[in-house]
C-alpha cells in the first residue's frame, strides 16, 4: 500500500526546505521523524523522499502554484496531467537542477550503501516510466547525482543490468541509459588513464 500520509509530509517538508533554504540536517531530522511517525521501512523512505524531490518543480512553479491544494486532495492522474503543463524536459530540468544540488546533503544522508542507491534508482526509474515526457531530465538528474558522487558506478550498473519485467522502462527511462552512458560510467578511468600516459610519455594524441 502506497504510503500517502508520509509521502504528503515529506513532500511538504522538501517545499518548505527548499522555499525556506532549510539545512539539509534539520530536513532529515523532519523525515525521520515522519518516518517513526508512520512507520515506514527505509526502502520506502529511499524511494518516496527521491519521488517527491522530482515532484516539486510541480508545485514550486510560480506559474503552478495555483494546483497546490489540487496535489494533496486529487489521485495520481491527476497528478499526471500537472506535470504535463510543464513544457518539456528542458523546461522540467532548469527547475529541477537547483533543487537537486540544494537538497544533495539530504540525499547523501539516505544513500550511503548499495541498497540505498538501488532503491533511488528505482523510484527514478518507475517515475520516470509514469511520467514518459520528463523520462529525459530524470535521467539527467541520475548522471548529475552520478557526476555528484551520490549514486555509485556499481549501484547504476547493477540497477541497469537488472531491468523490471515493466516492458515499457525500456522504451521510456532506460531508452536514456544508452551504451555510451554505460560505456562512459564503465570505462572513464581507463580512458582517462590512457589520456595521461600519453601525455607524460610524450606523444601526441589525435
Amino acid at each position: 500500500m502506497f504510503p500517502l500520509a508520509f509521502y504528503t509530509e515529506v513532500l511538504e517538508s522538501l517545499q518548505r526546505g527548499y522555499e525556506e533554504k532549510i539545512k539539509g540536517d534539520n530536513l532529515v531530522l523532519e523525515i525521520n521523524s515522519s518516518k517513526y511517525a508512520y512507520n515506514v521501512s527505509m526502502k520506502e523512505v529511499n524511494s518516496l523522499v527521491i519521488k517527491a524531490m522530482l515532484s516539486l518543480p510541480a508545485i514550486i512553479t510560480p506559474v503552478k502554484s495555483i494546483y497546490l491544494l489540487i496535489w494533496y486532495f486529487l489521485t495520481k492522474l491527476i497528478l499526471l496531467s500537472i506535470y504535463q503543463s510543464i513544457s518539456g524536459n528542458k523546461e522540467y530540468w532548469a527547475a529541477l537542477l537547483p533543487i537537486v544540488k540544494h537538497f544533495k546533503p539530504v540525499l547523501e544522508n539516505y544513500l550511503k550503501n548499495n541498497q540505498s542507491q538501488l532503491d533511488s534508482l528505482e523510484a527514478m526509474e518507475e517515475y520516470g516510466v509514469h511520467h514518459a515526457e520528463l523520462a529525459q531530465a530524470v535521467f539527467q538528474a541520475l548522471h548529475f547525482l552520478y557526476e555528484q558522487d551520490v549514486l555509485s558506478e556499481e549501484a547504476i550498473l547493477e540497477w541497469y543490468e537488472n531491468p523490471p519485467n515493466d516492458p515499457s522502462a525500456l522504451k521510456t527511462f532506460r531508452k536514456f541509459v544508452s551504451l555510451t552512458s554505460k560505456f562512459t560510467w564503465k570505462h572513464m578511468y581507463f580512458i582517462y588513464s590512457t589520456l595521461l600516459y600519453f601525455r607524460f610519455s610524450g606523444e601526441t594524441v589525435y
